[in-house]
C-alpha cells in the first residue's frame, strides 16, 4: 500500500505521469491495487467520510466493507477530461450492472446517499463522522466474532464463483463444502 500513497489526493488519485512509460507503470500500480483489494484473504474495510473520485472510489467500492457519511459522492470524472475509465470499466459493471455502469462514466455524475447503497457502493450510510466510527468500530467487532479462515474462503468463492453458470458454482460449492466442513475445527 506504501507504493499507492504518493498517488493519492483528496478525492481520488494524482495524474502524475504523461509519457507511454509513466503511464503504463501507473496504470499497472492501479491495476495491482484493484486485484489485490479483490484476491486478498483480508477483509478490507473503508471509513468514506467524504467525497470519493475515480480511485478514491475504487477503493471504497471494491473494499470488502464500506461505510460512509450521508453526504458523500461517489463519482467517475474522467469523461470530463476526455478520457473512458478503463481501469474503473475492469470492476465496476461487476457491481452495479453495465447500464449504470455507462451512465455513471459516461456523464461523470456523482452518486449520493441512498444510491450508493443502492448501487452496492457502501455496505451502509451514517449521518456524521461521530456516527461513522461508531459503526465502523461495530463492522469490524461483528467480524472479528469469526474466523479469518471463514472469512478468506468467503472471499474467494464470491471470486471464483462469480460469471460461471449456477450448474458449475454449485458442483464447485459441494467440494468445497466438504473441505470445509473437515476443517471447521481450525
Amino acid at each position: 500500500a506504501a507504493s499507492f500513497a504518493g498517488m493519492l489526493n483528496g478525492m481520488g488519485r494524482d495524474r502524475g505521469a504523461s509519457d507511454p512509460g509513466g503511464l503504463t507503470s501507473e496504470s499497472e500500480a492501479l491495476i495491482g491495487l484493484n486485484q489485490a483489494l479483490e484476491r486478498s484473504p483480508l477483509v478490507t474495510v473503508a471509513r468514506v467520510h467524504g467525497d470519493a473520485a475515480g480511485f478514491g472510489a475504487g477503493l471504497a467500492a471494491l473494499s470488502d466493507v464500506a461505510v460512509a457519511v450521508r453526504s458523500a459522492r461517489f463519482s467517475f470524472p474522467e469523461a470530463k477530461i476526455g478520457l473512458a475509465p478503463a481501469v474503473v470499466l475492469g470492476w465496476l459493471p461487476r457491481l452495479v450492472g453495465r447500464r449504470m455502469a455507462f451512465w455513471l462514466t459516461a456523464t461523470a455524475e456523482p452518486v449520493t446517499g441512498e444510491d450508493l447503497l443502492r448501487l452496492g457502493l457502501v455496505n451502509a450510510l451514517v449521518e456524521d463522522e461521530a456516527a461513522l466510527d461508531a459503526a465502523i468500530a461495530a463492522r469490524v467487532a461483528a467480524l472479528t466474532l469469526r474466523k479469518p479462515r471463514v472469512q478468506a474462503e468467503i472471499k474467494a468463492m464470491l471470486r471464483d464463483f462469480e460469471g460461471i453458470p449456477a450448474d458449475k458454482a454449485y458442483a464447485m460449492a459441494g467440494s468445497r463444502l466438504v473441505v470445509g466442513a473437515q476443517r471447521k475445527g481450525e
